[in-house]
């Protein structure tokens, strides 16, 4: 008799001499059986409904599973019948993690292999990554946002306020704090319609208009109006504490097709992924995306409490994998990562720097972008953008930073300088000399097959650019406490 299974991997501590045994116990007491033998189960529903075995084994040294190690503990994996559950999530749940004290053991649910059949019965992402695209026009490019702070605590007038600060930065997308949903001093409808007038104002100051992210968390029953609420004042997405809420209501929202992605944050994400609880990588990658996520958040390996590097690589992986033809949902980091995460590695210029890119010693560097194009042509290198003030003609699709929000411009130079005294007919000498020089039709084919901007200043232009990058750069030195 063939059947359709739901394969759970799990990591477990198993008691020792009896390994098999105790999973044996634990697949049988999740389906047909309890924690004593009772008449009346029989052949046929053990082959129908029983937990069958797949493997069992003790975790190698360096073995990863989900992006967890399995060093020290026993990776099991058991296949479910999809006829117990169905696609109710409250009923999956009950299966892999409800377990009996009696039947159960130390496992925790890292991975799962699932039909299309279930998966299917499932909203999955309406939008996903390609949807939140559209909506903020942003192509190329990771999406910036922005979340409103204070929390919680202030009426709509005062909360626009902070919006209008917080566009005037940038941000593709702006939202608010999971804390603050539909109060009765800050109600979502009322909320949703003065940011929205607070963004237009931006728009025309600015010319980019960020997009509003209203959480819309809500009991079940109610959960549908308050979404509906938030757009007819004006919200452009929805959000909603996915885990607070529960899968299955998530599922529902989406299911209601109401034109916007969702964003899940994943308030409470420790209460349920301990150590007999989901792993980190299946909740937020799979599970919420499947249910309906357009975008999910994820912590970092730099949060106050990391999440392990190899658990945030795995998150991010399986958020990002096109599931049974259905689009992948949107990762959002969180968890206090701050531009003071990024380390600044010393190099001895771009060709030491662009050699531990390669080597993924670093994850960015700075330098000509016709310096790392052979890098680019080998597909070992992408260039984000160019710090001029106009697009780099060998690659016309990287936008300027100007052109993604950051009003910043910068690029290396090179002059001649001559001792403070050098009579002023020796300068003007040089500078006509230098000037004809540049002007040859040897040097500009030299500079065009270079890949390299070139833009000449006689003596008296290039003086007063020296003096204008001193003040600038000063600034900036100061700004990153590099000089007092």
């Amino acid at each position: 008799m063939s059947r359709t299974e739901l394969v759970a991997t799990y990591l477990a501590r198993l008691p020792a001499g009896r390994e098999v045994a105790a999973v044996e116990a634990f697949a049988t007491g999740q389906t047909i059986g309890t924690w004593t033998p009772i008449p009346g189960v029989t052949e046929a529903m053990r082959v129908a409904h029983g937990g069958r075995i797949v493997d069992v084994h003790p975790g190698g040294e360096d073995e990863m599973v989900a992006g967890e190690s399995a060093r020290g503990r026993w990776v099991v994996r058991i296949g479910f019948p999809v006829s117990n559950f169905g696609s109710s999530w409250p009923m999956i749940f009950t299966t892999l993690l409800g377990n009996d004290p009696s039947t159960s053991i130390a496992a925790r649910l890292v991975d799962l292999d699932l039909p299309e059949s279930l998966v299917m019965a499932f909203p999955g992402p309406r939008f996903g990554v390609a949807g939140w695209r559209r909506l903020t026009g942003v192509e190329g490019r990771p999406l910036l946002l922005n979340v409103i702070k204070p929390c919680t605590g202030f009426p709509p007038a005062v909360g626009a306020s902070f919006v209008r600060s917080v566009a005037a930065g940038g941000p593709d997308l702006i939202k608010d704090d999971e804390l603050l949903a539909d109060p009765d001093f800050a109600r979502v409808r009322d909320r949703a319609r003065a940011y929205a007038i607070a963004l237009d104002e931006v728009a025309l100051e600015t010319g980019q208009r960020p997009r509003y992210v209203a959480n819309v968390t809500a009991p079940a029953g109610s959960l549908e109006a308050t979404a509906e609420a938030a757009l007819e004042g004006g919200a452009d997405a929805l959000m909603v504490n996915a885990l607070a809420i529960g899968l299955d209501a998530l599922a529902a929202l989406a299911e209601r097709d109401l034109g916007v992605p969702i964003f899940a944050h994943t308030a409470g994400i420790e209460a349920l992924t301990g150590p007999a609880g989901f792993g980190h990588g299946l909740l937020v990658g799979r599970l919420l995306p499947m249910v309906g996520a357009d975008a999910v958040l994820t912590s970092t390996p730099f949060a106050s409490r990391p999440l392990p590097a190899g658990v945030f690589r795995a998150s991010i992986a399986k958020m990002r994998e096109p599931w049974f033809g259905r689009p992948p949902s949107m990762p959002v980091v969180g968890g206090g990562l701050t531009a003071d995460h990024v380390k600044w590695v010393p190099s001895a210029g771009a060709a030491a720097a662009l050699a531990e890119l390669a080597a993924g010693g670093v994850d960015i560097c700075t330098c000509s972008p016709a310096e790392a194009l052979p890098l680019v042509e080998a597909g070992k290198a992408r260039v984000l953008a160019v710090m001029a003030d106009k697009r780099w003609d060998p690659l016309p699709k990287v936008p300027t930073l100007k052109e993604m929000g950051v009003d910043f411009e910068i690029g290396g130079w090179a002059g001649m300088a001559a001792p403070a005294k050098t009579p002023d007919h020796i300068i003007e000498f040089l500078d006509a000399a230098v000037g004809k020089a540049v002007r040859s039709a040897e040097f500009t084919n030299f500079i065009k097959t270079s890949g390299f901007w070139f833009d000449y200043r006689n003596s008296r232009d290039f003086t007063r650019f020296l003096m204008q990058e001193h003040v600038k750069n000063g600034k900036l030195l100061k700004a990153g406490g590099f000089v007092r």
